[in-house]
């Protein structure tokens, strides 16, 4: 939460942004209150914006997405990482039987 706000304020992007960067399970509640904490200096928007707006703009969506696309990656960097392991016995195996 480094995120530096242009005009002093916690705008909904801002909140936004925070609130996708999250990590799992993600709260706007525990958010809010987060942010209230860290940045007593900055005004920040009511809990009944943020909600109007996280219903409107399908939040949830735009969360499943970025989580589909984290787990993709993982998922992806995992299967290369076991190849590898697997390429590696197999030239040993090889190594070895001849």
């Amino acid at each position: 939460m480094n995120k530096i706000m242009s005009n002093g304020n916690i705008s909904i992007s801002d909140f936004k942004e925070f609130y996708l960067a999250q990590s799992k399970p993600r709260s706007i509640r525990r958010l809010h209150k987060e942010l209230k904490l860290r940045f007593p200096q900055r005004k920040l928007i009511s809990l009944a914006t943020i909600f109007r707006h996280s219903n409107s703009e399908k939040w949830r969506s735009a969360c499943e997405v970025i989580d589909n696309r984290v787990s993709e990656k993982i998922l992806e960097k995992n299967v290369s990482k076991k190849v590898k392991e697997y390429d590696n016995l197999a030239q040993q195996l090889e190594l070895t039987s001849t």
